[in-house]
């Protein structure tokens, strides 16, 4: 499994940026051919199993050996010494260092992947938290990945067979129109939304424009298949378009959408609507202030 992950990781890093037929950003992999393929997968099974040996021979008190890098997946290429093998390892040097040869500076990929990551990836705590801010501010061209990274995690844990799945797990992904313009990370909530009830897990995504929900076939899926909507003020032709997706809503209702005040929603719960008036709890203003 973790062989298979970091192939695929591999090849987004070596991959580009495109844009797809509706718009939406595209990480489009690198492809591997057969060949280069089955010499990956020598190499990074050659590093796991050595890692694995050597977190076995760790003494009692004493740290595990740290995780590999890149170039530790270079010089695995290298050491099989083949053409092919060869060509994938020079290509991934030139990738982390700018030269084939020269390994005194490292690139902006070199700088953000040849290195322990500094992102907590475990979702064991009761609340987890990505912040892709920094992201966005100091690397856009990257904010691709680290959406795609970031489900990506929170799929895999889903899917965890060790995971307890008595407790229930919610993922919340905030501006998720900005989220799903990278296709992979759309797809990739629509996938959730549909098992994700028999892993213990639910999705909230929310946006400020609801035709991120009834303009993109990623969106009509997790409209199709979320239990719940809630709408809060939206201006009169989403708030039509909303009606027109939810026959559950009838003038009045729409009425109520667009002439809502403040924390004021109305709320389709399967077949059931619910008007309803949301305020935060006192502890919630405080954490709130400012934002």
């Amino acid at each position: 499994l973790q062989v298979a992950h970091v192939k695929a990781q591999i090849g987004l890093m070596m991959g580009t940026v495109g844009v797809g037929t509706d718009g939406t950003n595209r990480m489009i992999p690198r492809p591997f051919t057969t060949i280069e393929n089955g010499f990956l997968e020598r190499a990074l099974l050659t590093i796991y199993t050595n890692q694995e040996r050597s977190s076995i021979s760790v003494g009692a008190g004493d740290q595990n050996p740290p995780s590999p890098i890149l170039d530790d997946l270079i010089l695995a290429l290298e050491w099989i010494a083949e053409e092919e093998s060869a060509a994938l390892a020079r290509e991934l040097r030139i990738m982390v260092y700018g030269s084939s040869t020269a390994t005194d500076t490292l690139t902006m990929m070199g700088r953000l992947f040849n290195g322990q990551t500094t992102v907590d990836w475990s979702m064991e705590a009761d609340v987890v938290c990505f912040d892709l801010t920094a992201v966005q501010r100091d690397s856009s061209d990257m904010t691709t990945f680290f959406y795609i990274a970031a489900i990506g995690a929170f799929y895999r844990y889903m899917r965890d067979p060790l995971r307890d799945r008595r407790r229930k797990t919610l993922l919340v992904m905030d501006e998720f129109g900005l989220a799903c313009q990278t296709e992979a990370v759309g797809q990739l909530a629509a996938v959730i939304t549909k098992v994700a009830r028999k892993y213990g897990v639910g999705l909230i995504v929310a946006d400020q424009n609801p035709l991120t929900f009834l303009d993109s076939k990623v969106g009509q899926i997790i409209m199709e298949n979320c239990r719940t909507k809630i709408m809060f003020k939206l201006d009169a032709l989403p708030a039509q378009r909303m009606a027109e997706a939810l026959p559950e809503l009838n003038e009045l209702h729409v009425a109520q959408i667009r002439q809502a005040a403040q924390g004021q929603a109305v709320i389709v719960m399967q077949n059931n609507v619910i008007m309803m008036t949301v305020k935060p709890s006192d502890h919630e203003k405080a954490m709130l202030s400012g934002s």
